[in-house]
């Protein structure tokens, strides 16, 4: 059995977790869904990360994640498949079919690119690896796009 969780948005992947407010929560079993449930998030990244794990998460589907959330969740041990979006229920029937990994139908928009997509082909890399060679981590502000751009 499998616990997975998907950061929802009006009936879409949440752009962003750090601000998302809903996850659908799907148990499933052999790649077949045996249960789906709808919560409500608290507001607080910490609170949020000790609800995740509370609740047994195992994959976590995204958009956008801070990095402190991210490391915080993957030091907890649940595997991240961020930068993802498009409709939820086709994002979960792909989940399901073992598809979304690589899927480069799902990336979020300017993250087309295959090594944006995490654990695409045989390196399989960790999102913390995949921070420091993508420009679209952190919801596309890194260091080098603050200072190009302005931000402080």
């Amino acid at each position: 059995m499998m616990i997975a969780t998907f950061s929802i948005w009006n009936n879409r992947v949440a752009p962003v977790f750090d601000v998302a407010r809903q996850l659908l929560i799907v148990e499933a079993d052999s790649g077949h869904e045996i249960k789906k449930t709808l919560h409500s998030l608290p507001v607080d990244g910490i609170e949020k990360v000790d609800w995740l794990t509370a609740a047994g998460i195992e994959v976590f589907v995204c958009g956008a994640i801070s990095r402190f959330l991210e490391d915080m969740l993957e030091s907890r041990g649940i595997q991240i498949l961020p930068f993802i979006a498009g409709d939820t229920e086709e994002i979960v029937r792909c989940w399901l079919k073992g598809n979304l990994t690589g899927n480069v139908a799902y990336a979020m928009p300017g993250c087309r690119r295959r090594r944006c997509m995490i654990g695409s082909g045989p390196e399989k890399e960790p999102a913390s690896m995949h921070r420091r060679r993508c420009f679209h981590a952190g919801a596309g502000v890194t260091r080098s796009t603050k200072q190009s751009s302005g931000i402080r």
